[in-house]
This record gives C-alpha cells, sequence and structure tokens, in this order.
C-alpha cells in the first residue's frame, strides 16, 4: 500500500517532503527542519533583495547596482541550491528510516485471545497482523485482521455445508456482507452479533479502499488500534471456536 499522497501543488510537495521526516530521530530531524528554513530564508532574501534593487533604481530613475543584483541573485540561487539537496537528503533517509522502524518506548500490545488457537497457520497469520500495528504499517495490520475475519467466516460455512449436505449459494458466500447475512437469516449460534461483525466490516473497507494515509492519520489510527484489534480478535476466536466445535461434534477431517 502505497504512502505517499499526488502533489497538485509546490507546496503539496513540499509538505510531502516535510512530513517524510516524522520518520528521522528527533536531532536529524530538527536538522533536516533547520535546513529547509536556511534555505527558505536565503531564497526569500535573495528574491526580495534582487526585485527591490531593480524597483529602486526605477524610481530613482538609474541603473541598477550590477554587483547588487548578482549578489542577491547569488543568494537565491545558493537557497534553491540548498533546498534541493536537503530534499535530496531527505528523500535518502526517509528511504532508510521507513525500511527500518524507529525504536520506541513500546505500551506492550498484547492480545491474550491468540493463545486460544490451536491451529498453528491461522496463529502465526494473527500475530503477524498483530506486529503491523505500528506507526508505519497500522491500516495494513488491522486490514489484514480484516481478511482474516473473512477467511475463518468462509472456513465456517465450508464446514456447516458439509454438515448440512447441501450447498450455500454461491452469493452468500461472495463477501463479507453476504456471509454475515446469511449468518443472521440462519440464526448460526456464534458467540458475536452480527452488528459488531457488520462495524468491522466497516473498517475492513476503510482500510481497504480507503485513501492512502499520511503519518498524522496513521498516528490517529494507532491510537485507536487496540480497541479495533480487540474487537476484530475477539470476533475471529468466537467463529474459530464454533467452527472447531462443529468439527470436534461432528468427527469431521478438518485441521484444528
Amino acid at each position: 500500500m502505497k504512502r505517499y499522497h499526488r502533489a497538485n501543488s509546490p507546496s503539496d510537495a513540499i509538505k510531502n517532503i516535510i512530513e517524510e521526516t516524522e520518520y528521522f530521530p528527533k536531532h536529524l530531524r530538527q536538522i533536516i527542519h533547520g535546513l529547509f528554513a536556511l534555505s527558505g530564508v536565503l531564497i526569500g532574501i535573495g528574491f526580495l533583495g534582487f526585485f527591490a534593487s531593480i524597483f529602486l533604481a526605477g524610481i530613482r530613475d538609474t541603473q541598477p547596482d550590477e554587483k547588487m543584483i548578482i549578489s542577491f541573485w547569488g543568494i537565491s540561487v545558493l537557497g534553491i541550491f540548498g533546498f534541493i539537496v536537503t530534499s535530496v537528503l531527505t528523500g535518502i533517509l526517509s528511504h532508510k528510516y521507513r525500511s527500518r522502524p524507529r525504536k520506541r518506548k513500546q505500551r506492550g500490545l498484547s492480545f491474550s485471545q491468540i493463545q486460544e488457537i490451536r491451529e498453528p497457520k491461522l496463529r502465526q497469520s494473527l500475530i503477524s497482523a498483530v506486529k503491523k500495528l505500528n506507526i508505519n504499517d497500522v491500516d495494513i495490520g488491522l486490514f489484514s485482521l480484516g481478511r482474516i475475519l473473512e477467511s475463518e467466516l468462509k472456513k465456517l460455512l465450508a464446514i456447516i455445508e458439509e454438515i448440512e449436505k447441501y450447498p450455500i449459494a454461491a452469493k452468500d458466500k461472495s463477501n463479507l456482507f453476504a456471509m454475515i447475512k446469511w449468518l443472521e437469516r440462519n440464526n448460526i449460534p456464534v458467540t458475536v452479533d452480527a452488528e459488531a461483525l457488520h462495524f468491522l466490516r466497516k473498517q475492513r473497507n476503510r482500510f481497504a479502499h480507503g485513501e492512502p494515509l499520511d503519518y498524522k492519520a496513521r498516528k490517529q489510527l494507532l491510537a485507536r488500534a487496540p480497541y479495533l484489534a480487540d474487537l476484530f480478535l475477539d470476533s475471529i476466536v468466537a467463529i474459530y471456536k464454533y467452527r472447531l466445535r462443529l468439527i470436534l461434534q461432528y468427527d469431521l477431517d478438518n485441521e484444528i
């Protein structure tokens, strides 16, 4: 999932560049911001002095001071060059720090529900998803939990088909919404209500089809991640346990 927003104007491009420094260590971020600020000041002074010299010469009806114009123009060029170099440096460092997330004190996200899963592949998928609940990949982690929820519902419907000996219509297995509605219509006693499942479905769709999140949005989402992940895991575990109960009850040959 791409993180960058399309730059529709120079100000958007500058905003995107500055935003990338949020990945940097604090001291490095301050240095980069300082270089950008210095470049901006030099560009401003250079252009202001350049045009002011021409304007004053026009008022006095004299020739502009050539040395002064060249000096101010040189200051502007120096500022532009500094901005370009700092932007390139930011891009290089951004690639480095985005691929190696900053070490920070973790609050210790612990989801004990995962320990209730006996199926190794499912348990590992949940662990991998939960590990993504960090500032870089929080939306991917929650989307992964949504995909696992959908997968577990498909497995449950497959077990019910096997037990009841009749096929469930393809349209009722076509997507998460259809499967939840089928559970509702048939009063399947999974210990999670349909309202909660629909809420999680909407969250999953937001991560799948929404706009890429910038740093600020991911930071806000990260604050809600423990709550959302708990809901996803509670639902996944409830569906898994019901599926497991059916497998044991009917002595089915399925991985548990």
